[in-house]
C-alpha cells in the first residue's frame, strides 16, 4: 500500500516519521506509561525550619505605623468589595454573630457547584446558586424580594461558573451558559442580556456604566 493512499498530503509522512524518531528519542513520560525517576539522594530539610522565631527588622524597628480612621462600609458591590478591589481599613465588631439564616436555592453537588460569593447593595444581598437562579433577600431581615433564574429553555440546569455585580442600581451577572444578564436591583426586572457564546468562570467587574467579563478562553 502506498503512503498516498492514506495521506492525501505527501508532507505528512515525514512529519510524523520525524515525530517517531523525537519520541524514542525521549524519555516516555509517567502518565505514557514510563518510568519515574528515582529521588536525588540526600536530606530534605524544609526552608520553613530555617526561621526559627519572628524577629522585627531592625531597620525600620522604630517606624511609626500609622492607619486611616476605620470606616464601616455598607455596601460590598461586587466580589472583591469594590471594583478596585481596595476595601482599605474596615471597621468589624468584636462580636460577630448570625442575624439569620435562609436557603437561597441549589448548593454544590456532585454535578453543581456554588463558587458565586454574594454581594450587597442597598440593603439588599444578591446570590446566585449553583443552578444560576439570582435572587435578593433583605440584608436586616433575610426575607426573600425577588428571584429570578437564568438558565436558557435549551439549556440542562447545572453549568458551573458565573456570578453577580451591582452598579448604578443594576445587577450584572455572569453564567456559564455563556450569557452576561443585566437586571434591575429593585424588582429584577430583566435590562437587557447579551451572548458572548463561552462560559464565564466569574462575577463580571461593574464600574461606570461598563462591564468587564473574563471568559473560559
Amino acid at each position: 500500500m502506498r503512503w498516498r493512499s492514506l495521506f492525501p498530503n505527501p508532507v505528512l509522512p515525514v512529519v510524523l516519521v520525524a515525530g517517531a524518531l523525537l519520541l524514542s528519542a525521549c524519555e516516555t513520560p509517567e502518565w505514557l506509561g514510563g518510568s519515574q525517576d528515582p529521588p536525588l539522594p540526600g536530606e530534605r530539610i524544609s526552608i520553613l525550619q530555617l526561621d526559627k522565631a519572628l524577629e522585627p527588622d531592625a531597620a525600620i524597628a522604630d517606624l511609626d505605623v500609622r492607619l486611616p480612621r476605620p470606616w464601616r462600609n455598607p455596601d460590598w458591590p461586587q466580589a472583591a468589595g469594590f471594583a478596585n478591589h481596595a476595601m482599605h481599613h474596615l471597621e468589624v465588631g468584636d462580636d460577630l454573630t448570625r442575624a439569620w439564616k435562609i436557603d437561597i436555592g441549589e448548593g454544590s453537588g456532585s454535578e453543581t457547584k456554588l463558587l458565586s460569593p454574594p454581594v450587597v447593595m442597598g440593603g439588599r444581598i444578591i446570590v446566585m446558586d449553583a443552578e444560576a437562579t439570582v435572587s435578593a433577600f433583605d440584608a436586616t431581615l433575610g426575607t426573600g424580594i425577588w428571584s429570578r433564574e437564568l438558565t436558557p429553555e435549551d439549556e440542562d440546569e447545572g453549568v458551573i461558573g458565573g456570578g453577580v455585580s451591582v452598579d448604578n442600581g443594576v445587577v450584572y451577572a455572569t453564567t456559564g451558559y455563556g450569557y452576561v444578564h443585566a437586571m434591575s436591583l429593585e424588582n429584577g426586572k430583566e435590562v437587557w442580556r447579551r451572548r458572548i457564546g463561552t462560559p464565564m468562570p466569574g462575577p463580571p467587574t461593574a464600574i461606570d456604566g461598563r462591564v468587564f467579563v473574563i471568559t473560559y478562553d
